[in-house]
């Protein structure tokens, strides 16, 4: 994950995210680019069941956090510093290949 240089989303992208915004209106937040990367997490996703329930946990606690941080923090930048965290890049990319911002 420290490899990957994602492009940051504004606070307001993360608080419509938070809000339940979902597709393009926030595709900002899939700041991931690198495609070996996507390519490799898309194809695990495919073949291996185990990771790809373990992804949509993942996505589903992820959810629930940048959802509470919203409800305690408000707009506090530190929601971008999760953001830029090994498990925020992780859910950039998990995001991605299963769909979130398509």
């Amino acid at each position: 994950m420290e490899d990957l240089s994602p492009n940051h989303a504004p606070l307001s992208v993360w608080k419509s995210y938070a809000n339940g915004a979902r597709g393009s209106a926030v595709a900002a937040l899939g700041g991931i680019d690198d495609e070996v990367a996507l390519a490799l997490a898309r194809s695990k996703m495919r073949t291996d069941p185990v990771f790809r329930d373990t992804s949509m946990h993942f996505l589903r606690r992820f959810d629930r956090l940048i959802t509470r941080m919203f409800t305690e923090l408000g707009d506090d930048p530190m929601v971008l510093e999760v953001a830029d965290s090994r498990t925020g890049r992780a859910f950039m990319v998990a995001a991605r290949v299963m769909g979130v911002f398509d």
